[in-house]
């Protein structure tokens, strides 16, 4: 039981800076991939 819960931690937390970091990206490019940049602008 253990396992699966620090597992799933891990995905939350890859989950969340890929997204931090894709929306660094978005930042610098305006023309990056226009609806992955909309994902980006929900989050702080």
């Amino acid at each position: 039981m253990k396992k699966i819960i620090i597992i799933l931690q891990l995905i939350v937390a890859g989950v969340f800076f890929y997204i931090a970091a894709l929306d660094k990206y978005c930042d610098q490019r305006e023309d990056f991939m226009l609806g992955i940049c909309e994902i980006t602008k929900f989050f702080p």
